[in-house]
């Protein structure tokens, strides 16, 4: 923008539509306008989100029946629907329902005393904890198995969301911006498809096609996300490298690949694939 380059003329490209995520929200932050050739990705309404808010939300306030319902047993704790029949959720009465069972009292003091301590930290801190000092982790890793799942298609997502709330010292300022966030969503959404005349393309490689930019910023090229995990053959892996051909022929003047050599915390390599195109002097 500070070179003079259009707006229109401006795209990023990710491999998966997940990727547009934190691109979206600091362009809103900065108020660059954009448009998405895909449906806008938002990590916040995945069910694992709404745990993590749902334990956020019991730790400040009363304890909603609903929200407890939701993490009680995440990671199981072996409580009953039985033993909660009020619209909010007394630890006494559960104590008292358990009377008979050390082991169960011994669980439900220490999810008093774990929400508690969830009150008084960060946003970050709190997510760190859940999924550690609670684990919740654990929990995802025995549901992604029961499931036939890789456990990094759940621990990943769980990666993001607390990235997002490293900015944030209170959960206030973390709630506040996420109610900006869905809101601007649902404003695009409502907007549909229509062709903004001056902003940014954020597109996957996929819709990038048929499209040229002056400007083409091509991110996330590591392994794991191009080629994704998932490309396990070779003609997958194959067509994955077609695919990264694909996104960096959008650029018309200049393309710019990025990889990155940390992801939350954890050594990320760049794509097997950038070593060839060294090799061939692009």
């Amino acid at each position: 923008m500070e070179n003079g380059i259009p707006l229109p003329e401006i795209a990023v490209l990710f491999r998966t539509n997940q990727g547009a995520g934190p691109f979206a929200q600091r362009l809103m932050e900065f108020n660059v306008p954009f448009e998405m050739r895909d449906a806008l990705h938002n990590i916040y309404e995945h069910w694992i989100a709404k745990d993590i808010f749902a334990y956020l939300h019991l730790a400040r306030c009363a304890l909603d029946r609903t929200e407890f319902l939701q993490v009680m047993n995440r990671p199981k704790r072996y409580i009953s629907r039985d033993s909660i029949d009020a619209k909010i959720v007394s630890f006494e009465t559960l104590r008292t329902y358990y009377e008979d069972k050390e082991w169960m009292l011994d669980r439900i003091d220490r999810m008093e005393l774990d929400l508690k301590l969830l009150a008084e930290m960060s946003p970050y801190a709190a997510v760190n904890y859940i999924r550690y000092g609670m684990q919740y982790e654990e929990y995802l890793t025995e549901y992604a198995k029961a499931r036939r799942m890789k456990p990094e298609e759940l621990t990943d997502l769980l990666d993001e969301i607390q990235q997002c709330a490293r900015p944030f010292k209170t959960y206030e300022e973390w709630f506040d911006h996420l109610e900006e966030y869905k809101k601007a969503l649902e404003e695009k959404r409502a907007g549909g498809k229509k062709k903004k005349e001056d902003a940014v393309t954020l597109a996957t490689l996929h819709s990038s096609k048929g499209l040229e930019f002056k400007e083409v910023f091509l991110v996330d090229v590591n392994e794991g996300i191009i080629p994704h995990r998932k490309a396990s053959v070779e003609a997958d892996i194959e067509e994955e490298r077609r695919l990264l051909y694909v996104g960096m022929t959008r650029a018309k003047d200049r393309l710019h690949l990025f990889y990155v050599k940390e992801r939350y915390g954890k050594v990320a390599e760049p794509s097997p694939f950038i070593a060839g195109l060294i090799k061939e002097d692009i």
